[in-house]
């Protein structure tokens, strides 16, 4: 089954087109990476998903349903959002931060205090030392762990993720992807996943969507890219992929 699935959608700021015709399908339980350059209009189709960015035409289906028809605050409660920055409430400690959404969404405190300590436990945080913490006393990448952790404390049916650790070191970078792609292998969530590194992309998605202009220059596997490159400007990022990247990409069987 699709969990999410951009039908001939376009995006268009007045004369200019920000995505124009994109057609695309996202298995459910599947990683998918939408990269591209600024501008790409990869950002735009993520916050089409959840309605933060409505399409000026086309459709997105959420598992099945037009989300054109999909009550808004209804529709958001069953998707996860992760930014660059992982704006934390900083008033508010790690494990007040991570119960917001279980509490809009009327859990119990015993329920809400045990997915608190499974989330801050999955992340490689220990509960014990970091739910009474505030976001001033963690690093950047205990930070977007909280983060991350927050997305999923309401068992979301989707987790979209922009450009999650482009502000982070390499080393904390590396070690967050390992640990989403841990995270994805346990709980299978479907995950939605922009950045403009195409190491990162190949790394994380199972599929690979490269965005151009606002239009899909190809979707595939990293293994499917890497062997038939749709056109020039695929060839010319592949230029950019690293020696590690592309041997990952050329065994690939994902």
């Amino acid at each position: 089954m699709n969990a999410i699935e951009f039908a001939d959608v376009k995006k268009s700021y007045g004369a200019s087109e920000a995505v124009r015709g994109v057609s695309m399908a996202v298995e459910e339980g599947s990683l998918v990476a939408l990269m591209g350059a600024s501008g790409s209009g990869k950002t735009t189709m993520l916050k089409m998903v959840n309605r933060l960015v409505v399409p000026t035409s086309g459709k997105v289906l959420f598992f099945g349903g037009d989300t054109a028809s999909m009550d808004v605050t209804a529709l958001r409660k069953k998707i996860g959002y992760v930014l660059q920055a992982a704006a934390l409430f900083p008033h508010m400690t790690v494990a007040g931060n991570i119960s917001t959404i279980p509490e809009i969404l009327g859990w119990d405190k015993a329920r809400t205090r045990s997915r608190v300590s499974e989330l801050l436990s999955l992340m490689g945080l220990d509960p014990d030392e970091f739910a009474a913490r505030y976001p001033s006393q963690l690093s950047g990448g205990q930070q977007q762990r909280v983060g991350i952790a927050r997305a999923m404390a309401g068992e979301p049916r989707v987790l979209l993720m922009d450009e999650p650790f482009g502000a982070l070191d390499v080393i904390t970078r590396s070690r967050l992807q390992d640990d989403l792609l841990r995270i994805h292998g346990r709980d299978g969530t479907t995950i939605l996943f922009v950045t403009h590194d195409i190491d990162e992309a190949f790394r994380l998605g199972g599929r690979v969507a490269v965005m151009n202009g606002g239009v899909m220059a190809q979707y595939g596997t990293p293994r499917e890219i890497v062997k038939n490159p749709a056109d020039d400007y695929v060839r010319q990022l592949l230029n950019f992929l690293s020696v590690e990247a592309l041997k990952r990409a050329e065994k690939d069987t994902k």
